[in-house]
């Protein structure tokens, strides 16, 4: 059993910088998410809206992901890893600005987009 753990742990450096660049990305998309769960409550949006705008978020997600692997296999990943970062960075901006209904949902479906990018690259 105890090989068993040595070996375990004993990777590679990349899959070391992968596993803790992921779980990097995992908290801090948890953070986000609860930020933004404060925001939408300071703008004066019900719950039921909230959680409406995110669930939208995880249905682009589950649409958006294989089109995605088409779209890196095509443009390459690297420029679709690129392109996820700045779609994240577009839908912020969207969130810090945005009064209306429609834009929260607009900048949800943008975000959505720019993490299915990052996840599928």
């Amino acid at each position: 059993m105890k090989n068993y753990f040595i070996e375990l742990f004993d990777l590679s450096i990349g899959a070391r910088r992968f596993i803790l660049s992921e779980g990097f990305f995992g908290i801090s998309v948890g953070i986000f998410t609860m930020l933004l769960n404060l925001h939408l409550l300071a703008l004066g949006i019900n719950e039921k809206q909230i959680g409406e705008i995110l669930s939208t978020g995880n249905i682009v997600v589950g649409f958006a992901c294989i089109p995605a692997v088409f779209l890196a296999n095509y443009f390459g990943r690297k420029a679709i890893l690129s392109s996820g970062a700045c779609l994240m960075g577009f839908s912020y901006f969207l969130f810090g600005f945005s009064k209306q209904i429609w834009a929260l949902y607009l900048a949800q479906i943008v975000l959505s987009c720019g993490i299915t990018f990052i996840i599928t690259t």
